[in-house]
């Protein structure tokens, strides 16, 4: 089941589709079937089949705005990156989805743990507003409470 978990950030290749539009890219990417994956997610970590709902659609649209963003991007969910984390178990699959979607493998490098000086709390707070923004401009919708379990330990 979904618990809280604090955030981390990660390095990501970007989507380089310059003949793609957003739209384009995001139906594309919401489109893409994860069966295989979901089933191990689920046994690896015990979610329901509505919590895989929301994991699939959060980290789609955490992989479609890291596109848009050249770089880098804060990962704030535990949940949303367990997904990752097991889509990236199905390396073949994993590096077809990249390539296809971003023209290259789509790296994550997490930071090391680290104590969080108040600097690096005003960071964290100032990088998950940008996310949020990025989120409810790209999407038109409000930033999903599944993201907002593990930001507020970043406080």
């Amino acid at each position: 089941m979904i618990a809280s978990f604090c955030g981390f950030k990660f390095f990501l290749s970007v989507f380089n589709k310059p003949e793609q539009n957003l739209n384009q890219i995001t139906s594309q990417v919401m489109a893409y079937p994860m069966p295989d994956i979901i089933k191990r997610c689920q046994k690896d970590f015990g979610y329901s089949d509505q919590d895989m709902i929301i994991l699939e659609k959060e980290l789609k649209r955490f992989l479609i705005l890291a596109a848009v963003e050249d770089g880098s991007l804060g990962m704030y969910s535990k949940h949303v990156d367990n997904l990752w984390h097991t889509f990236i178990l199905f390396t073949k699959e994993y590096a077809q989805f990249c390539n296809k979607f971003a023209g290259k493998f789509i790296h994550h490098a997490p930071t090391l743990d680290q104590e969080k000086t108040p600097l690096h709390k005003i960071e964290l707070h100032n990088d998950f507003q940008f996310f949020i923004k990025k989120y409810e401009n790209s999407f038109n919708e409000k930033l999903h409470d599944i993201w907002f379990l593990d930001a507020c330990e970043n406080k």
